[in-house]
């Protein structure tokens, strides 16, 4: 398996970044690793990076990696106030994956499958992102009264994804993968139950508690990707068939690439803006490499 995650990130604040971090989860386990514990120049952009080794962290093929980047800076009053980027994700890899050349193109009951496999983990990563921007914007100071609306609207979707999930569990005949989606339908299924609490009692704490479920949920479904790829052989080219060749070649050299992410937040000063609006702005530009 893939032995270390490498991430990058351009960090810049207006009066100055005074530290900044990266926080990374795995298997219910966080670890935070510092980009710089020293003040950072003024309106410049810092190129950081940092270096997640996950052979320490006994980390398996088919785990979910997730993490988010932070900085500090001082408030006016010399408070010291965090911003923190989206969450973004990477998953563990087999070094070697399987691939099986067929004549002809899946059916399209196979291909249906795929995209509805591919739409599932997309929502609740959706899910999982929207949850962390109300955790990180409630300790950044919006009131919980302000958010219940879009709890409401996280609550939901993951009402809607465990449904979705529940069907498929009803579908599929391999073991494993229905293991794996059992497991992700009760993770699903105890991240609503803090989520209902929010909205109740108005609370900001379960939203973390709902989080780590939701986490939990990404990882399992993870999980159910098979090993084996299917590469289909075209004896006749055929319109539009560039972009599916190229992505196939690329999973055939196993360079284990992983998809460019980017997070950037621009905040533009206009001249009746005061100084203590403008400092405010803690930008990130992230990127992981591989």
């Amino acid at each position: 398996s893939i032995q270390e995650l490498p991430v990058e990130a351009k960090v810049w604040d207006d009066l100055g970044v005074k530290r900044s971090g990266a926080v990374f989860s795995l298997a219910g386990k966080s670890r935070e690793i510092m980009l710089s514990s020293q003040p950072l120049e003024a309106a410049k952009k810092h190129d950081l990076k940092a270096l997640y080794e996950l052979e320490p962290e006994s980390a398996e093929p088919r785990q979910l990696v997730s993490y988010y980047f932070w900085a500090e800076d001082h408030g006016p009053k010399g408070e010291v106030r965090r911003a923190m980027s989206d969450m973004f994700f990477a998953d563990v890899r087999h070094f070697e994956d399987i691939f099986c050349e067929t004549e002809a193109p899946p059916s399209e009951t196979s291909k249906k499958k795929k995209g509805e496999a591919d739409k599932l983990v997309d929502l609740q990563k959706q899910v999982v992102n929207a949850n962390w921007r109300l955790v990180r914007d409630t300790q950044a100071g919006r009131k919980i009264e302000d958010a219940v609306a879009d709890v409401e609207v996280v609550r939901q979707s993951q009402e809607i994804a465990l449904n979705q999930v529940k069907e498929a569990m009803e579908k599929v005949e391999d073991v494993e993968i229905k293991a794996a989606l059992t497991e992700a339908w009760k993770s699903m299924k105890d991240a609503l139950t803090p989520l209902e609490q929010v909205i109740e009692e108005k609370k900001r704490g379960p939203l973390t508690q709902a989080l780590s479920y939701e986490q939990s949920a990404l990882e399992w479904l993870y999980r159910t990707a098979s090993r084996e790829h299917q590469v289909t052989r075209q004896n006749k080219p055929q319109k539009g068939a560039g972009g599916q060749q190229k992505n196939e070649q690329q999973l055939m050299n196993l360079e284990l690439k992983q998809k460019e992410q980017r997070y950037e937040e621009e905040k533009q000063a206009t001249p009746e803006q005061t100084a203590e609006q403008q400092e405010k702005a803690v930008i990130f530009d992230t990127q992981i490499r591989n």
